[in-house]
């Protein structure tokens, strides 16, 4: 009887470590948030603190007013202090409605322009490739807003969760704490260049936004005078108008590319205060 009580309590002991090591975090919690929490139960609140301000990038980074964000360059940080000018009330929202606004779409004005007439030069074609590109830019206006906006899960960057659980189990020796610190003493130099470079591309895009909008006011005010100039006019305003929405395309994926950058920077982040691989070898 002993033997069977030793043996089941043996099992039971088994299962609640093995369940500890492959499932203890849940996989729909915020990664970032939970690795602060197991780390603020191994090192000193100040250290927490300068992680958490820059592990997350500032919402209001998206902005339709450059000048809500200013960055300025830090030396011996211990916290990772973000200067803010408060110019605006300019939200992220309001970034990505003005990037994504379709009320300054001319292109079915165009079509009425081009109507059923004979179309040797294929204005149609470039009227198609005009609507396809603000598909696109849609699309990176949307990716660009939700990686800054929310934080991944757990589950969602591999590797994350195994990592977790063995950082929990292995916790810190004297001689990681030694490493976290010297890499927590850098991280607000990093991320103030990241933070730079995005407000600069997020600037950019707004710039290059209200370029196009001025040209397509200025296409709906000369509709009329292109119906008498005919198809070379018509495919001419096209044209223009697709090299100024390629060029806010090219900005929005600088954009998308600099926030995944800081994304890997965050995984590396992870890796070093963890002292554990993960992901994609």
């Amino acid at each position: 009887m002993k033997l069977r009580l030793f043996l089941a309590f043996l099992a039971l002991s088994t299962f609640d470590q093995l369940n500890l090591v492959s499932g203890s975090h849940d996989g729909d919690a915020a990664a970032y948030q939970t690795l602060l929490y197991d780390l603020s139960n191994r090192i000193d609140s100040d250290l927490v603190d300068v992680l958490r301000s820059n592990f997350k990038l500032p919402t209001n980074i998206l902005s339709t007013d450059a000048t809500d964000w200013l960055i300025v360059e830090f030396t011996n940080m211990v916290h990772a202090d973000v200067a803010e000018s408060h110019s605006s009330n300019s939200t992220a929202e309001d970034w990505y409605n003005y990037i994504v606004n379709a009320n300054d779409n001319v292109d079915e004005r165009l079509r009425k322009v081009l109507g059923s007439k004979y179309d040797p030069l294929d204005v149609a074609r470039e009227i198609r490739r005009l609507v396809n590109g603000r598909t696109i830019i849609v699309q990176y206006a949307d990716w660009i807003y939700n990686e800054i906006m929310f934080e991944p899960k757990v589950e969602d960057i591999p590797g994350f969760r195994g990592a977790l659980d063995r950082f929990v189990q292995k916790g810190i020796d004297a001689k990681h704490l030694k490493r976290i610190k010297s890499d927590i003493s850098k991280m607000p130099a990093i991320y103030n260049r990241f933070v730079n470079s995005l407000s600069e591309l997020v600037s950019m895009t707004v710039t290059l936004r209200s370029n196009y909008i001025d040209q397509a006011n200025a296409v709906k005010k000369s509709l009329e005078s292109l119906k008498q100039q005919g198809l070379h006019a018509v495919r001419d305003t096209v044209v223009n108008l697709k090299g100024l929405e390629d060029q806010l395309l090219q900005a929005l994926v600088d954009l998308y590319s600099k926030v995944g950058e800081y994304n890997a920077q965050r995984i590396t982040w992870s890796q070093s205060m963890m002292g554990i691989k993960f992901g994609k070898k």
